[in-house]
C-alpha cells in the first residue's frame, strides 16, 4: 500500500498464469531430425514477429514462453531446444511490465546486433 497524503493508494499487479498445454510441433514422419529442429527454430522466429516471448534463464539455457494473453497475463511454454521449463513460482511471479521490459530488451539487443553485422559489412571485414 503506498500512502500519498489523504489518500491511500493500493497497488495491484496481476500476475501471470501458466497455459494448460505447451506448444510443440510435432516431427513430422520420415523427417531428418536436423531438419525437424531447423523447422522449429524457423517456426518459433516467425511466431516471435508476430507475439511476445518471455526467456527465463533456465539450467544450460533457456526456458522460452508465449504470451498467450496479456489481460489477464497467460504464458504459454514453448517446446523449443531442450524444451527447459520453470517452476511454476517463476511464472505466477511474473507480471506484465516484467515482460514488456525483457520484449524491449531483446528488441534492443537484437537491432544492436543487427547494426554491427550492417557496419562489418560494409567495411568488409
Amino acid at each position: 500500500m503506498l500512502d500519498f497524503g489523504q489518500r491511500v493508494c493500493i497497488v495491484i499487479t496481476t500476475m501471470a498464469t501458466l497455459h494448460p498445454k505447451s506448444l510443440d510441433w510435432p516431427q513430422k514422419p520420415g523427417e531428418d531430425f536436423m531438419a525437424y529442429l531447423d523447422r522449429k527454430d524457423k517456426l518459433v522466429d516467425e511466431l516471435a514477429k508476430i507475439r511476445k516471448l518471455v526467456y527465463f534463464p533456465w539450467a544450460d539455457g533457456s526456458a522460452v514462453y508465449l504470451v498467450y494473453s496479456e489481460k489477464p497475463l497467460v504464458l504459454q511454454h514453448i517446446n523449443v531446444g531442450d524444451a527447459w521449463q520453470v517452476p511454476y513460482s517463476y511464472i505466477r511471479g511474473t507480471t506484465l511490465a516484467d515482460v514488456n521490459r525483457d520484449h524491449a530488451a531483446r528488441k534492443a539487443l537484437e537491432a544492436s546486433i543487427a547494426e554491427r553485422q550492417a557496419a562489418r559489412q560494409a567495411v568488409g571485414t
